[in-house]
């Protein structure tokens, strides 16, 4: 069946293209329009297969209503979560989210990023690769709103929604040592991001200004998996009493290797992680984690992308870092 236009519709529902527009939109309770009403344009609407026409506007409104998010790994339960959390935080208004992964790879993340500005996305929520600085900084001061989230750049203004690594990192390490715990492992990962780098120098302060042993140890993003075995047996080896991981999938290899070799957890080798896992509140025993609050994160991501967009622009300096939060389970 040939798709009619609002005018039609409203028409057919004998109503105003207004009344027929806010029912399709979602906001007929909003605006008190009478239940009938809105059963009526809804019906109409199924019956003649309306579609919204989108060009039409876009051109109306000067926008496209999208936003594009750029992350590392959609399949990552972090970057997933924060994608869910935007799309529900964008729900209730006319904006939808369109997304792609960049794999750590910087020359993919400038493609992603051109394919979202070729469909003229009205601002970008981007996980950077941290390679892009100079090019994402073009597409900012031109005009299109920007919001780097999870890594940023510390020399620029790009506006940027974090939380604070170095804290998180600490709050573990005080954890264990309350649990009596000296001879703490850390595996992290060789990637230079700045996120990385707070959480390894939180780890490396602790050690130098104790004396503790060097158990720092790190693997290439690239072969985690296969490179996570081998450090963990070795820390194994000399002896640490736990185990703090940089990233959620970093433990999840790593408890596999204890389990693997017949460590018990805690009552050999305590594990922590930066980053939580919907399996390290299932495990036994249940794996006590810093959590970044997604939630909050999107909604901070979404304050700045839309306060961009505002005639005067930004109302804040554009730097929001959050308090990563200890949750304690039975490690």
């Amino acid at each position: 069946m040939q798709n009619i236009s609002l005018e039609e519709l409203a028409g057919k529902a004998k109503v105003s293209k207004t009344t027929a527009s806010l029912v399709l939109n979602g906001k007929g309770d909003r605006y008190k329009i009478n239940k009938d009403t809105q059963q009526r344009i809804l019906r109409v609407a199924a019956e003649y297969n309306y579609r919204p026409n989108f060009s039409a506007r876009s051109l109306t409104k000067g926008r496209t209503m999208t936003i594009g998010l750029v992350v590392p790994n959609i399949a990552d339960s972090f970057y997933s979560n924060i994608a869910f959390q935007l799309e529900q935080q964008l729900a209730n208004t006319e904006y939808q989210l369109l997304m792609g992964s960049t794999r750590e790879n910087s020359e993919r993340e400038e493609a992603l990023i051109n394919t979202f500005l070729n469909r003229q996305v009205d601002a970008l929520i981007v996980a950077t690769t941290q390679k892009k600085q100079a090019y994402i900084e073009r597409i900012y001061n031109s005009g299109i709103p920007v919001v780097l989230f999870d890594r940023h750049y510390p020399n620029s203004l790009l506006p940027h929604v974090i939380v604070d690594n170095y804290r998180g990192i600490n709050k573990l390490i005080y954890h264990l040592q309350s649990k009596s715990r000296t001879n703490i492992g850390y595996i992290g990962l060789e990637l230079q991001l700045d996120a990385i780098k707070e959480r390894q120098l939180a780890y490396n302060d602790w050690m130098k200004a104790t004396s503790s042993p060097d158990f720092f140890r790190t693997v290439h993003y690239e072969n985690y998996q296969a490179e996570c075995e081998g450090v963990v047996s070795q820390l194994l080896q000399n002896g640490v009493d736990a185990l703090l991981f940089e990233t959620h999938y970093l433990a999840l290899e790593g408890i596999k290797c204890m389990t693997s070799k017949g460590f018990h957890c805690p009552d050999d080798v305590n594990v922590v992680s930066f980053g939580d896992h919907q399996a390290f509140s299932v495990f036994t025993p249940g794996i006590t984690v810093v959590h970044q609050p997604v939630a909050r994160i999107a909604e901070n991501c979404l304050k700045l992308v839309f306060e961009q967009l505002k005639e005067g622009g930004l109302q804040s300096s554009g730097e929001i870092i959050l308090e990563p939060k200890l949750v304690i389970r039975n490690t």
